[in-house]
Formats: C-alpha cells, sequence, structure tokens
C-alpha cells in the first residue's frame, strides 16, 4: 500500500477527529500538528506490514447558513423576487 487517506473534522469537544477511509483506524488531537502525529502512530500500530508512505488528510468543515438574509413577508415581495435574476 502506497497511501492511505483520513477524513478530518473539528470535534464538538474542540480539536480535531480524524477517521481512514477503508481503515478502522481513528484517532483525534488538540491541534493539527498534534492530530498528523497521532495519524503516524496509529498507521504504525495498524499495520505490521506494508505500512503506507504516504498519508492524505482531506479537511471536511460543515457550514449551515439561511439562503436569504430576510425572506419576503408580504405578496408584493414575493412577486418581486421571482423577477431577480439568478
Amino acid at each position: 500500500m502506497n497511501e492511505i487517506i483520513f477524513i478530518v473534522t473539528e470535534s464538538n469537544e474542540g480539536g480535531f477527529e480524524a477517521k481512514a477511509l477503508g481503515h478502522s483506524i481513528f484517532t483525534e488531537g488538540e491541534t493539527i500538528d498534534e492530530l498528523r502525529q497521532n495519524i503516524r502512530e496509529a498507521i504504525h500500530c495498524h499495520f505490521e506490514e506494508n505500512a503506507p508512505k504516504i498519508v492524505r488528510m482531506h479537511y471536511i468543515k460543515e457550514e449551515v447558513f439561511a439562503a436569504w438574509k430576510k425572506f419576503p413577508e408580504t405578496f408584493q415581495e414575493k412577486n418581486s423576487l421571482k423577477n431577480l435574476a439568478c
């Protein structure tokens, strides 16, 4: 195996969490540098032979927001929104 991919997300408790695609490897760290070191250690523990030489980290950040700042409240405002070019 030449490469392993980790999905990295921000933890609800602070710091970061990482999980490997296709392998049962999970780890966490307070900083990105600590996470990198913990990933190296987890790989070393998981693979006895043929450990991957490259680690690829995919950062995922989920963000939710409203599509409109203000929703139309009157019939006239609703009709004027139909004329907006998207």
